[in-house]
């Protein structure tokens, strides 16, 4: 699948996008996210070859496939998860020997999301920022959704630094 998205993302022609609209908005749903991503991408190349939307995507709603993938399913996971590490969401009243159990669980948990690669929100992102470089009215409700990542992609750094310098800190007190 994703030979072919590439594949596609070179090779295509305007003549050719009716041909393989349809299998690519397929691939949206795809359960592994690098082949959603591949077809956020061809959807992104298809907008360059037709940026008007009056050739082979005239009619075609590609802007609710893009909003869609602004939410994927693993960012948004990945995200949730940090924010209940940093509210303390998982954080349980337990003995001494299990809480340090539950430090080290979040501990590779929160290592796990910051190493979460959320790649089909940010292809999204690229082919959205060229639509609206074309005609930005029909994209001013989608403000909220790029603060919201904006934050998202902040407490996930800051998170992640948080950890790396807890790491490193614990690496220099063992004596």
């Amino acid at each position: 699948m994703c030979s072919a998205l590439t594949a596609i993302c070179k090779l295509i022609s305007p003549d050719l996008i009716n041909a393989v609209l349809p299998r690519t908005l397929e691939l949206l749903t795809h359960p592994k996210e690098l082949v959603r991503k591949k077809a956020v991408m061809a959807l992104d190349r298809y907008l360059q070859l037709d940026p008007g939307r009056d050739g082979p995507l005239a009619g075609v709603d590609l802007d609710r496939h893009l909003r869609q993938a602004l939410c994927d399913k693993a960012s948004a996971c990945a995200i949730v998860i940090c924010w209940e590490l940093v509210t303390g969401s998982f954080c349980t009243q337990s003995e001494p020997a299990e809480q340090e159990h539950d430090n080290i669980c979040m501990v590779s948990l929160s290592m796990s999301c910051c190493l979460q690669d959320p790649s089909v929100m940010s292809a999204a992102l690229c082919a959205l920022q060229e639509a609206i470089q074309t005609d930005p009215k029909p994209y001013k409700n989608l403000i909220p959704s790029f603060v919201s990542i904006l934050k998202q992609v902040n407490l996930t750094t800051t998170l992640c630094d948080m950890l790396a310098l807890c790491s490193v800190q614990d690496t220099h007190s063992v004596s």
